[in-house]
């Protein structure tokens, strides 16, 4: 059992559908399915899109600022462990935040 970092197509039903981890920062998601080419969106509800811009603004900044001392300073493993533990902790919860929201991209909805 997995983490559920992708979903199904509401058209067509393919699976691993998903956004890249940089994508998940924002609201709203517009991809195209690897099948059947129809857009798709994923959007956030406010409560979940307020809790990775808290993620973002906090851990992001201050693990960004750590692997900048660390790459200057020449601590290489110091960086990776920044790094990796930014995407642990901001983008990883973002893509799982997007991964089961998937419908029909309708230009014209609110």
């Amino acid at each position: 059992m997995g983490l559920k970092l992708t979903g199904a197509c509401p058209a067509c039903g393919a699976g691993g559908q998903g956004c890249g981890p940089w994508q998940g920062l924002k609201r709203r998601v517009v991809m195209r399915c690897t099948k059947c080419a129809k857009a798709i969106e994923s959007e956030l509800s406010l409560a979940a899109y307020l809790f990775v811009c808290l993620l973002s603004t906090t851990w992001g900044v201050l693990l960004f600022g750590v692997s900048v001392v660390a790459l200057l300073t020449g601590a290489w493993l110091l960086a990776g462990g920044a790094a990796l533990l930014l995407w642990a902790t901001v983008l990883l919860p973002a893509q799982l935040l997007h991964g089961g929201r998937l419908k029909i991209y309708n230009p014209y909805a609110w």
